[in-house]
């Protein structure tokens, strides 16, 4: 048999292209979703959980080390947080910050040594929580 991340939605997402594979994440979730970043590619992915048909997007992690890690000038609400490093340079840059759609962070960031496989269509993430994201290449997750 195929080896399996976890169960998927096979006619949406199609085999596996790939063995699951391990590389070091990180995780933060939002008001209004959650991120997540793979070192292994340098990517952060967004997934929006506030909308009828849950979206998610795709950065490039520019953030460096000598940039700085958060604006000093944003002040978040009562129990929650400005996202810091690669999440916050997306939330800030390409986001729009504290007008973003998916609000500020909740938590601060969780690293961890992540799972990821891809498909013919898409992508399984398991995150730090014991629950697996299906990203879909139509831009919709589950």
């Amino acid at each position: 048999g195929v080896p399996r991340l976890g169960n998927w939605p096979e006619e949406r997402l199609g085999c596996p292209t790939g063995e699951p594979q391990e590389t070091w994440m990180a995780w933060q979730p939002f008001e209004r979703g959650m991120m997540f970043w793979r070192a292994d590619r340098r990517e952060i992915y967004l997934l929006y959980s506030d909308l009828a048909d849950n979206r998610w997007r795709a950065f490039a992690d520019t953030w460096e080390e000598s940039q700085p890690d958060r604006d000093p000038a944003l002040h978040p609400p009562e129990d929650l947080e400005q996202p810091i490093r690669g999440f916050g340079k997306v939330w800030r840059e390409e986001l729009g910050g504290p007008q973003a759609n998916v609000g500020w962070a909740t938590l601060g960031e969780v690293g961890y040594t992540g799972r990821w496989q891809a498909f013919d269509r898409g992508l399984l993430i398991a995150g730090p929580d014991g629950h697996v994201y299906t990203l879909f290449d139509d831009g919709t997750w589950d």
